[in-house]
């Protein structure tokens, strides 16, 4: 039933985010064509280059907002009558947002990182084949520790970016127990989370070496889990959609 349920929700936000992304990606192709052919100061360069950065930024944005609208919506609102009418655990409809969360996120990147390659090849002197070769001869020469402190940095950013999720659907949840102002009530809770999580994070740490680094991965992990513990207690034990 998750799988049933995550590919719901991904169909809801992909029927809005799928044309933007190729939009997005054509938009790239265009701009390299325009800047290959040396008409970067045209008027038409200059508007297809603003279009452009305003559907990153939009995308991004309404990835984000898109996303939480889900949640709230799916959960919180009239659709939750349906949702939690299903012989499906509290546990699966959270576990089922929080990773199209992940999904688009890396969908997010992914689209950026095309563009970002599409523009670098098509626009710039070197070619394809000679991009492949250029990656071909670089890698090889980076080192093993470098490769890991990169995997360390994309990992702690991966964890810290799915407590920053946890943590929004815990304010939302907490906001739609008040009766009114609820969005005034998730924000006013955003706040003490955050504080209280500043007060509980240590600036340093007594351990060395790999102790230390092991506790910084660790706590995202701690703090992702008592957000979607509490955001589980409220959905199954609190919620109210009356």
């Amino acid at each position: 039933m998750l799988g049933k349920l995550l590919k719901y929700d991904f169909k809801s936000i992909g029927r809005s985010m799928f044309p933007v992304y190729l939009l997005t990606v054509a938009l790239s192709v265009i701009l390299s064509v325009m800047v290959r052919m040396r008409v970067d100061y045209s008027k038409a360069f200059t508007a297809a280059l603003i279009l452009f950065v305003s559907l990153v930024v939009g995308s991004t944005i309404g990835t984000v907002v898109l996303l939480n609208q889900r949640f709230t919506r799916g959960l919180l609102g009239n659709e939750g009558y349906l949702y939690f009418a299903l012989p499906v655990r509290t546990s699966s409809h959270i576990a089922s947002k929080l990773l199209n969360a992940i999904i688009w996120g890396l969908l997010q990147v992914v689209v950026v990182g095309v563009c970002a390659a599409l523009m670098g090849v098509i626009a710039g002197e070197i070619g394809f084949k000679e991009l492949i070769e250029a990656v071909r001869e670089v890698f090889p020469r980076i080192d093993s520790e470098t490769w890991l402190r990169l995997f360390n940095a994309l990992l702690l950013m991966f964890l810290e970016i799915v407590a920053i999720v946890c943590f929004v659907y815990l304010c939302d949840s907490i906001g739609h127990l008040f009766s009114s102002h609820k969005r005034l009530w998730t924000v006013i809770f955003g706040i003490a989370i955050i504080v209280v999580r500043g007060k509980l994070t240590p600036r340093s740490l007594s351990f060395s070496g790999r102790a230390e680094e092991i506790w910084w991965y660790l706590l995202p992990v701690i703090f992702s889990a008592v957000y979607l513990g509490v955001t589980w207690f409220i959905l199954d034990r609190r919620l109210n959609l009356e």
